[in-house]
């Protein structure tokens, strides 16, 4: 029900290139990369990123003339589902999809902790006739680390931002104060 993508919200319209009709890694990658981003906002933060929500009209019928799937506006997203995908790459089998989805996270390079986290909280769930990946990261053991870096996220701000030596007091004392 947001408003608009912020800080601790990321929608993907799916993570197929639509163009070179494959799975796109990087994005993958970097999916992962933002939910440590946005964790890292201070302690008990959650972060949320939902697959299968486009922020762009023009995104959205991209998405339905590629696969020939409609989507529903609600509020200023379009609810694009991952079905298309699903039909397309894994011939309609969701649980193929969603088993790839945990197979990327276990080389993700997060600590065990949170991938542990990361991994059983991650939904499929059924919206307006839709199916949609909610993948969720709370901050409850300190900052997560990602690749051997600590990331942060302005707004909406889809790059993650690696912490710099002299952030990182003020950084670190986001998760250990009461």
């Amino acid at each position: 029900q947001s408003k608009t993508e912020n800080s601790q919200y990321d929608f993907k319209q799916g993570l197929f290139d639509l163009k070179a009709e494959s799975l796109n890694d990087d994005l993958v990658s970097k999916i992962f990369k933002t939910l440590t981003a946005m964790a890292n906002t201070d302690n008990r933060a959650v972060g949320y990123v939902i697959i299968g929500v486009a922020d762009k009209f023009e995104d959205a019928e991209k998405i339905k003339n590629k696969y020939g799937e409609d989507y529903i506006r609600v509020g200023t997203f379009y609810i694009t589902g991952i079905d298309g995908e699903v039909k397309k790459y894994y011939g309609g089998n969701h649980d193929k999809y969603f088993s790839m989805i945990k197979d990327k996270l276990q080389n993700a390079p997060i600590t065990e902790h949170y991938r542990r986290q990361l991994g059983s909280k991650i939904r499929m769930v059924n919206y307006y006739n839709k199916s949609v990946i909610i993948l969720k990261l709370i901050s409850d053991n300190g900052a997560v680390m990602y690749d051997n870096a600590y990331y942060t996220r302005i707004g909406a701000n889809n790059d993650p931002v690696a912490v710099s030596a002299e952030e990182m007091p003020a950084f670190f004392a986001k998760f250990y104060t009461k």
